[in-house]
């Protein structure tokens, strides 16, 4: 049985590699824009924090374009307070998001070296407040989960024949039918590193 999850596993890898594949970090800064239902108010949270892992599978159209499915998830913080709570001592508090995307990318590329690229998706999303116990350990309340859709445009450029940098802009809205506030969109700003297997 091993041997048949062996070559299977090895035919997965060969086709990733004979197409085109891609697993980067992005790092940056995020702004999540909300607003009071009962007022209407508007209020902007920067996050201290955004960091991105990401996988992309590029599926050829022609020789300078390609399709890419991607998978990415998201992280960004942004530290309220440090406050102490009984039973367990001092905490940071932290307001939190965590995202998983499902998305599909048009890639062109333009040179050997430089690519951009445009795309969309559909995302769930998690926005909590964390605390971060002195002990090392962590506790989570005011937790709430919305679907997202995202849409981004970026540019790459390779410095090795596999190592490459690259920019990204990524704008969201939420599916947020909260009773107190609306959590309207999310704008990102990232940079990225990222290594290519083909």
């Amino acid at each position: 049985m091993g041997r048949y999850i062996s070559a299977f596993l090895i035919i997965i890898f060969t086709v990733f590699i004979s197409y085109g594949s891609e697993i980067g970090l992005k790092l940056g800064y995020s702004t999540l824009s909300y607003s009071s239902v009962a007022t209407g108010e508007s209020k902007d949270i920067n996050f201290t924090l955004t960091g991105s892992i990401y996988f992309d599978y590029d599926i050829p159209l022609s020789d300078t374009t390609a399709f890419s499915p991607s998978f990415q998830i998201d992280y960004a913080y942004k530290t309220i307070d440090y406050v102490y709570l009984y039973g367990y001592g001092y905490a940071e508090e932290k307001f939190t998001y965590t995202g998983f995307e499902i998305n599909g990318k048009g890639k062109a590329f333009l040179t050997r070296t430089f690519m951009i690229y445009a795309g969309g998706g559909i995302s769930m999303n998690r926005f909590a407040v964390d605390y971060t116990l002195e002990s090392g350990g962590t506790l989570t309340s005011d937790e709430e989960t919305y679907l997202g859709f995202q849409g981004f445009a970026g540019f790459q450029f390779l410095i090795t024949k596999s190592l490459g940098l690259g920019a990204e802009y990524k704008y969201k809205i939420y599916n947020d039918n909260s009773t107190d506030y609306t959590f309207d969109n999310q704008s990102f700003i990232l940079a990225n590193i990222f290594i290519r297997f083909k």
